[in-house]
């Protein structure tokens, strides 16, 4: 899919929306079926995003934070996972209408680097 076309016949969508949501749903969906849901997935699993996209933006947001934003540091420390346990942690941007991405980085108990992805 070319990002800076419209998506589908909805020109309202916004590739940021339609990257998280392709990035929930689809996480979601392959746990529920790895631990043995069946059925899930929908058959038309894009168009099941693109409607959750839809719903998203008419929302009305406006009596959950108004419009002032204020920004916070906050310490994030890494924990350790148990012995014989890896850790998995992630992380992901997104830019309205311009670029998206993720990637995930796995450790072991004592902190050493195992593999990573984006």
């Amino acid at each position: 899919m070319n990002l800076y076309h419209e998506l589908g016949n909805d020109s309202t969508s916004h590739w940021g929306c339609v990257w998280v949501g392709s990035y929930h749903f689809l996480w979601n969906w392959r746990n529920r079926e790895s631990h043995g849901e069946e059925q899930v997935r929908p058959s038309h699993s894009w168009q099941s995003i693109l409607g959750w996209v839809q719903q998203y933006r008419q929302a009305d947001v406006s009596a959950i934070g108004g419009n002032v934003r204020q920004k916070m540091e906050i310490d994030v420390l890494w924990k350790k996972p148990e012995v014989g346990w890896i850790r998995l942690n992630t992380n992901r941007a997104s830019r309205i209408n311009i670029a998206a991405g993720s990637g995930g980085l796995f450790r072991n108990q004592d902190g050493k680097w195992l593999g990573d992805f984006s």
